[in-house]
């Protein structure tokens, strides 16, 4: 019987993680068009888009099959003192070792660009893209704490 509550509690927890892949959300803005878009970041004249609708999402879909990954984006570059950020869906990820994570390039004429992956809705609004560890804790004790209650 608790074996039967265990698979319902698994299966609810995949879906719903896996309805987060499948639409992700991203803030998408940039700077240079509407100064809101830096940071700090004001969300409120920006809608969210959804990574899967994107024109863009399906072409390189086309091109790159299912090699492609959805991820939020948040692009800072910083040229000769001007700043712009971008936020936006990303497709085809740059090498990089986990989520959460920014690389950053930098090149002549003072240029510097700093960009940033996440993986949750509306993760690149923040200025910093890090792992709350309050968050991850808190996931695991409740899964722990409801896998207890049903063995």
């Amino acid at each position: 019987m608790h074996s039967q509550h265990v698979q319902k509690l698994e299966s609810i927890s995949f879906l719903g993680s896996a309805v987060g892949v499948f639409s992700l959300e991203c803030w998408d803005c940039k700077s240079s068009i509407n100064a809101a878009c830096s940071d700090p970041f004001l969300m409120e004249p920006f809608a969210k888009m959804n990574c899967s609708a994107s024109p863009k999402y399906e072409m390189i879909r086309n091109m790159y099959g299912n090699k492609t990954t959805q991820f939020c984006r948040k692009i800072i570059e910083k040229i000769e003192g001007n700043v712009r950020v971008i936020r936006t869906c990303g497709y085809l990820e740059e090498s990089r070792s986990d989520d959460n994570r920014c690389t950053t390039r930098v090149g002549t004429n003072g240029l510097k660009i700093v960009s940033c992956h996440c993986a949750t809705d509306a993760c690149n609004a923040s200025p910093y893209l890090t792992h709350s560890m309050v968050t991850t804790s808190f996931t695991i004790m409740f899964t722990l704490i409801l896998t207890a209650a049903f063995s």
